[in-house]
């Protein structure tokens, strides 16, 4: 029987973030054999993890990488059952490595990212160690990759972790992106893509069921209005209006002042720097949001 030293103790838990007690007692089940005992810790922190996944992750973090050149960003969500462990570094930082994973792999959008490799080793297994580290339900959810060849892709991720924006803006010259009244309209444009989540860039963007689900709502809401049937067209078109207005970011008024609208905003942008132009997409991910209800069980 090897002598279990606390140094070897030491040594595996820094290793494998398991408590000293379960170091302790995989090392006196492997007979002082550190490797084997990592591996015993992984197998009984998976099963572990098995039990807690039924568990509710209504906490969590959004993991975001940015290239240097500002051309490059990755967003991921990833899930847990408390805020105390969303805001340990480790938790944290567990979740920027993944987006900077996500973003040199460059997988697929509709990609099960648990199944892929980063660094040689499964996300499932990642998973799995950092569930058993933390002793909580670990979910990985969607994720974000945008890249731009002429523009830039800024961001902003809300200072408790739990949301982050990604927008891409296009120009046309090579020297655009590098203006700073480029560079401050994209920062103070994401800000605002933040604050008053827009549903897409143009009215044009949306959703054609749920601007007729709207229309409809429209149309009904004239109906009930007590107004001469022959106004009722253009009573429900201008309600129509008004709710492209909330929700479609070009038409939206501009959450610093309030006074012009998003596209006054960007054209006014275009002119400064001498050029066109365009935002090309949005991406928005806040911990819970679209997420499936999951039914709590007990370990």
């Amino acid at each position: 029987m090897a002598t279990i030293t606390a140094a070897l103790v030491k040594q595996l838990r820094e290793a494998t973030d398991a408590g000293m007690m379960e170091c302790k007692k995989a090392l006196v089940e492997c007979d002082g054999d550190l490797k084997k005992a990592a591996e015993y810790l992984q197998i009984k922190g998976l099963a572990k993890a098995a039990k807690r996944g039924a568990r509710k992750t209504s906490e969590g973090y959004i993991g975001m990488y940015r290239s240097d050149d500002g051309k490059g960003v990755a967003l991921v969500e990833v899930s847990c059952e408390t805020d105390f462990v969303a805001r340990t570094d480790n938790f944290r930082n567990f979740c920027n490595t993944l987006a900077r994973d996500i973003y040199d792999a460059n997988p697929a959008a509709d990609a099960n990212l648990l199944d892929l490799e980063f660094g040689g080793e499964k996300l499932e297994l990642k998973r799995g160690n950092l569930s058993a580290s933390t002793g909580e339900n670990i979910r990985i959810g969607r994720f974000v990759r945008l890249t731009a060849d002429n523009g830039l892709v800024s961001t902003y991720r809300h200072h408790d972790g739990k949301g982050a924006v990604a927008v891409k803006v296009s120009c046309t010259k090579a020297d655009t992106a590098s203006k700073d009244a480029f560079k401050d309209f994209c920062a103070e444009l994401v800000l605002h893509v933040y604050a008053i989540n827009p549903l897409a860039v143009s009215k044009d963007e949306i959703d054609a069921a749920a601007v007729a689900d709207q229309r409809n709502v429209c149309k009904q809401k004239a109906a009930e209005s007590g107004k001469p049937e022959a106004m009722l067209d253009r009573i429900a078109e201008g309600m129509l209006n008004k709710w492209f207005a909330d929700v479609a970011l070009l038409n939206q008024m501009w959450q610093g002042d309030g006074k012009e609208s998003v596209e006054v905003k960007l054209n006014q942008c275009a002119k400064a720097v001498d050029d066109k132009i365009k935002i090309d997409c949005f991406k928005r991910l806040v911990i819970g949001e679209g997420a499936v209800e999951e039914d709590a069980a007990e370990e």
